[in-house]
C-alpha cells in the first residue's frame, strides 16, 4: 500500500535581527496538519510538524522525508516562513537560526531540497511554499521589491515526478545591510487551503479527488478576490498524472449508469403486447402490458 507522508515546517521567529523585524506569514500549520491527517481528507498517516527549528534539524528531516520512499508513496513538504535570494540569486529557506551573512551554513538551500527529491523513488512529490521572498543586495547595488524570484527553476533539479506551488513568485523585501525594505500584505494562502480541504471546495470536477491543479485554480481565484497583488504560482516537472493531494470530505455518489437494454425492452414489449392482443381482447392486453412495465421497472432499479 502506498504511504502518504507529510512534513510541515513553520518558522515565524528568527534570531537574526533583520529577519526578526520582517513580517512573517501567519499560517495555521497545526490546523493544516489536522486536516491533512484526517482519514476522510488527507490520508496522511505519517505527518510531522516542526516549528522554529534550527537549520541542521530541518535538513535532516527533509532528507528523511524523501529518503528510501517507494514509487507510489505520496510525499508532501510544506514550508511557511521566509525565502531569501542571496547576492548571486541562489534561493534559501530560512530557519530560526539563519544568519543572512551565512546563508549557506545556516539556511536550507533550494538545491539541497531538489537533491533530496532527485534521490527519492517516489513519483508523487509535492512542495508547497507559503513564504515571503527577500532579496539580498550586494554592496553598491540597487533594487526594489517586485522582481521575479523564479521559484520553479530553483527547485527543478533533475525535474522528475514533482509538482510545486508557491504563494507568490516576486520579492517582497529587499535587504541591504541590516535594513529590509518592503511591506507585503498578509498571506491568505494557508487559510484558503485549509478551508478548501475541509469543505471539499477544492474538488472542482466533483470526482472526490483533489489534485494540485485544482488546488491552484481554486486558491488563485480566492486570493485574487482578496488580494490581486498576491498571485500563487504552480510548477510541474515530468508529471505523468495529476498529483492527488487529498480527497473531498463530501460523499460523492457515483452516477447510476443508464440501462439501455432494459429501457428498450420496457418500451417495445408492452407496445407489442398491446398490438398483438388488441384484436382479441384490448383490456386484457393492456393489463399484460402494465405487468411487463412493472417487471422492467423492477429490473431497472434493482441493484447490480
Amino acid at each position: 500500500m502506498p504511504e502518504h507522508i507529510a512534513l510541515i515546517i513553520s518558522n515565524p521567529n528568527y534570531q537574526d535581527n533583520t529577519l526578526a523585524r520582517l513580517k512573517t506569514p501567519e499560517g495555521d500549520v497545526h490546523t493544516l496538519a489536522s486536516v491533512l491527517s484526517d482519514p476522510t481528507v488527507g490520508h496522511f498517516t505519517s505527518l510531522e510538524t516542526l516549528t522554529d527549528q534550527p537549520s541542521h534539524k530541518l535538513r535532516r528531516q527533509i532528507r528523511d522525508l524523501f529518503h528510501w520512499r517507494k514509487r507510489h508513496d505520496v510525499l508532501l513538504l510544506y514550508v511557511s516562513g521566509h525565502a531569501v535570494l542571496d547576492e548571486t540569486g541562489q534561493l534559501y529557506l530560512a530557519a530560526t537560526d539563519t544568519k543572512l551573512d551565512a546563508l549557506e551554513e545556516t539556511a536550507i538551500s533550494a538545491s539541497y531540497i531538489s537533491e533530496c527529491m532527485d534521490r527519492s523513488f517516489s513519483r508523487q512529490q509535492i512542495l508547497i511554499l507559503d513564504c515571503y521572498h527577500s532579496r539580498i543586495l550586494a554592496p553598491g547595488a540597487r533594487g526594489a521589491p517586485g522582481s521575479s524570484t523564479d521559484t520553479g527553476a530553483a527547485f527543478e533539479g533533475k525535474g522528475y515526478w514533482r509538482g510545486g506551488l508557491t504563494t507568490n513568485d516576486i520579492t517582497q523585501y529587499v535587504i541591504k545591510g541590516d535594513e529590509g525594505l518592503g511591506e507585503p500584505e498578509d498571506s491568505i494562502f494557508t487559510p484558503y487551503l485549509i478551508q478548501g480541504l475541509r469543505t471539499g471546495a477544492l474538488d472542482l470536477d466533483g470526482d472526490g479527488r483533489i489534485g494540485i491543479g485544482e488546488l491552484t485554480t481554486h486558491i488563485q481565484d480566492q486570493v485574487a478576490r482578496h488580494n490581486p497583488n498576491q498571485q500563487p504560482r504552480i510548477w510541474r516537472y515530468d508529471e505523468r498524472d495529476e498529483f492527488i493531494i487529498a480527497y473531498s470530505p463530501k460523499r460523492v455518489e457515483p452516477k447510476r449508469p443508464i440501462k439501455w437494454d432494459i429501457l428498450i425492452g420496457a418500451l417495445t414489449v408492452p407496445a407489442v403486447t398491446i398490438l398483438l392482443g388488441a384484436w382479441a381482447d384490448l383490456s386484457q392486453s393492456i393489463g399484460f402490458a402494465g405487468l411487463f412495465l412493472l417487471f422492467y421497472a423492477f429490473l431497472y432499479w434493482a441493484p447490480d
